[in-house]
């Protein structure tokens, strides 16, 4: 969703956009926690971690001129119990063909970045020091874009040899610096398609 302009900064509106969104998602890959000596162990076929599984999406963001400081963040998480197809470790927990393993997982990520497009070829002002063209209407906008932020992630992973009663935990965060750039195609649609406003695609 998008609101009016919440406050103008030098004339010019600060505007803010909500974007929450829903994905379909599902856990693949595999596994090893323990000695380096561990052997890797599949997500799917051994935990049962396969589910397809809702995961939240969103961003927030404040743009005025052509900054923009965006807030994201998004979340995952599956469990499963079935028996081991195959014997193995995770952690101090070990386990044999046939024990049932109760398994789940978790992931989030949040994130803050601030960005500039430096060029708009398709407009009148091409670069962000000259000035704005009042009423431009372009029917679409393309900018080139410079970004700047960070990222942080946190994975947990559980797991409980419901034979023997032994649990193993492996929780852990990380996080990452962005130096980057991207590509923001925007086609205007509302002189064309009555309930729709604008497609966007974004690098």
């Amino acid at each position: 969703c998008t609101n009016k302009p919440l406050l103008e900064l030098e004339g010019d509106p600060v505007r803010l956009d909500l974007t929450a969104g829903a994905w379909l998602t599902r856990l693949r890959g595999n596994v090893a926690f323990g000695p380096v000596s561990t052997t890797q162990v599949n997500l799917n076929n051994t935990y049962g971690l396969d589910a397809y599984e809702g995961a939240f999406q969103g961003d927030l963001s404040l743009r005025w001129k052509n900054w923009v400081l965006r807030f994201t963040g998004s979340e995952f998480s599956t469990d499963a119990t079935q028996a081991a197809t195959t014997a193995g470790a995770f952690g101090t927990t070990t386990f044999a063909i046939g024990n049932t393993l109760q398994s789940k997982f978790s992931f989030y990520s949040w994130g803050i970045d601030v960005q500039s497009w430096l060029w708009r070829p398709l407009s009148q002002q091409q670069f962000p020091w000259q000035p704005a063209v009042a009423g431009e209407n372009l029917g679409g906008d393309l900018q080139f874009q410079a970004i700047v932020g960070g990222r942080g992630f946190g994975v947990n992973q559980q797991l409980t040899n419901a034979a023997t009663g032994a649990s193993s935990t492996y929780d852990n965060t990380f996080g990452t610096v962005i130096v980057g750039g991207g590509v923001d195609l925007t086609v205007d649609l509302r002189d064309r398609v009555s309930f729709l406003d604008r497609l966007e695609f974004v690098a």
